[in-house]
């Protein structure tokens, strides 16, 4: 079984060694230790730490990372993390969809018709629609 020093993990993973270190002492990672005190990681600590760093960037706090790393059903609890993470960016990408195509739909009327060639109005469904001179 291969190891791993604070130093390479960290340069395997790409973070920190102090990043390492603080996730030690926030109890996230459990590296083994030599009787010379020094800490060996192994290959399902680099599994741990990507996923670690996965959830972090899904914006969940180490707290609470911690706490479903430890939970007994944590694949279940990771499974619904995700689904909800899936519907959120598919509102964020429609949102940006259609912000997307406002800004072209401006940009091409300005094109044409120069400064302010569009108004805000409210369509009969009460939703906001932009009407852009040709």
């Amino acid at each position: 079984m291969s190891t791993y020093t604070t130093g390479e993990l960290a340069k395997h993973v790409g973070v920190s060694v102090r990043t390492i270190q603080y996730y030690d002492q926030r109890g996230l990672l459990t590296p083994m230790t030599t009787a010379g005190g020094r800490r060996e990681y192994t290959a399902q600590d680099i599994e741990r730490l990507q996923l670690i760093l996965v959830l972090k960037s899904m914006g969940l706090k180490l707290a609470a990372i911690k706490d479903i790393l430890n939970s007994p059903n944590a694949t279940d609890v990771l499974q619904l993390l995700l689904t909800e993470q899936v519907q959120r960016l598919r509102q964020d990408q429609a949102a940006t969809t259609t912000q997307l195509k406002t800004v072209i739909a401006v940009q091409k009327a300005l094109a044409v018709s120069g400064p302010f060639p569009c108004l805000l109005y409210t369509s009969d469904a009460g939703r906001r629609r932009l009407r852009c001179r040709s």
